[in-house]
């Protein structure tokens, strides 16, 4: 039987040899386009400075009252704010006229430890502006119980970016009250925005008789706000 030896040689030593260097060259390139594709979905889950950006986004609103306690005690603090419309917002009316309750808190939480709570206005009413906090509740039975209210305003566009011209909060009041009973509401303080949205200093007085939780904070209908203790 006649075989040729030459020939089956000549196919090992170059057919077979290129299809596995065809092989090896196809696998290579599909690990780098792989590796090229993993690259980018990183880069698109998290962009670069992102995390910094949001850093510099402003609140959704012109006035922003803030409220703070401690992280480690498991209350559920209240705040309520009055515009010069005269309808209080809180937990139990979300939006009024001018502002919007942001966040509610209800105290310590396993997916957020932070006990805050926020309100923010649209736009910057002129007249009377009313901060309130009350202690609904007290799981940890921590008392006295101490919290810390600010006002912050910023004229610039609500949402604008913190680099934008105006858009920058400032702090114009902030104030520490006391709690010493669960159910009790503490007025912070009231005071007048002109109409240049700034504070008029000696309007800011504190009363108890300024009540903002339930029926009681509402002002009789067409009523301007409390002109002082």
């Amino acid at each position: 039987m006649w075989y040729d030896r030459g020939d089956s040689e000549s196919d090992d030593a170059f057919g077979g040899n290129g299809v596995s260097t065809i092989f090896r060259d196809v696998l290579l390139n599909m690990a780098a386009a792989f590796c090229l594709l993993a690259l980018v979905f990183l880069m698109l889950a998290n962009p670069p400075g992102q995390e910094e950006e949001t850093r510099k986004i402003t609140p959704p609103g012109n006035i922003l009252v803030e409220l703070y306690w401690s992280d480690t005690v498991n209350a559920d603090v209240d705040l309520w704010v009055r515009g010069p419309e005269g309808n209080p917002v809180g937990f139990s009316n979300l939006v009024g006229t001018h502002y919007n309750l942001l966040r509610d808190d209800l105290g310590i939480r396993k997916d957020d430890p932070v006990n805050y709570e926020s309100t923010f206005s649209r736009g910057i009413p002129v007249g009377e502006h009313c901060v309130n906090t009350h202690l609904y509740g007290n799981v940890s039975g921590t008392l006295p119980l101490e919290v810390t209210l600010t006002v912050k305003i910023s004229k610039g566009k609500p949402g604008a970016d913190s680099g934008a011209k105006g858009s920058s909060s400032s702090p114009i009041l902030t104030s520490r009250v006391t709690f010493e009973k669960i159910g009790q509401e503490i007025n912070v303080f009231c005071f007048k925005l002109d109409e240049s949205g700034d504070l008029i200093t000696d309007s800011v007085y504190r009363s108890p008789s300024v009540i903002l939780f339930g029926p009681r904070g509402a002002l009789p209908s067409g009523g301007a706000g409390n002109g002082g203790p």
